[in-house]
């Protein structure tokens, strides 16, 4: 799956739907990408819906590889796994970092670490997942 067909996916699943609409649009173009990542810093968050946000992501997520978004004008760096990606991310900006096939990731707003969201979409929820990650 592409970086543009992960975070399309991701939006889909995840974004409330007025503001998908737009995202999605943004992704048409090289200027609408740079506006959807500076939307990391602070917008973002406020327009996730709740459904998939959890507490711990499945080692099979934290092990797989995936794509990083950042405000600091990274689109869809690719990684070899979550774990890299993660502990290579930026203090600095917001980013979003997705797992290939865009149905989990991880999401922080600029310079808000505390603030991480953690979110996994509900076919993968619905597995049992008993290995998470020792973050």
């Amino acid at each position: 799956m592409t970086c543009e067909s992960a975070l399309s996916f991701f939006l889909q699943k995840h974004v409330e739907k007025n503001t998908r609409k737009r995202y999605l649009a943004l992704l048409e173009t090289k200027k609408g990408k740079l506006k959807f990542l500076r939307e990391l810093d602070h917008h973002f968050a406020s327009h996730l819906i709740h459904v998939g946000k959890v507490f711990e992501l499945p080692l099979s997520i934290w092990n797989s590889p995936c794509y990083l978004f950042s405000s600091r004008e990274i689109f869809g760096q690719e990684w070899s796994s979550l774990d890299q990606a993660y502990k290579n991310a930026s203090l600095e900006g917001g980013w979003l970092i997705l797992e290939k096939s865009g149905k989990g990731g991880i999401f922080r707003p600029e310079d808000k670490i505390d603030d991480e969201i953690l979110i996994i979409s509900q076919a993968l929820l619905t597995k049992n997942f008993r290995e998470t990650h020792p973050r």
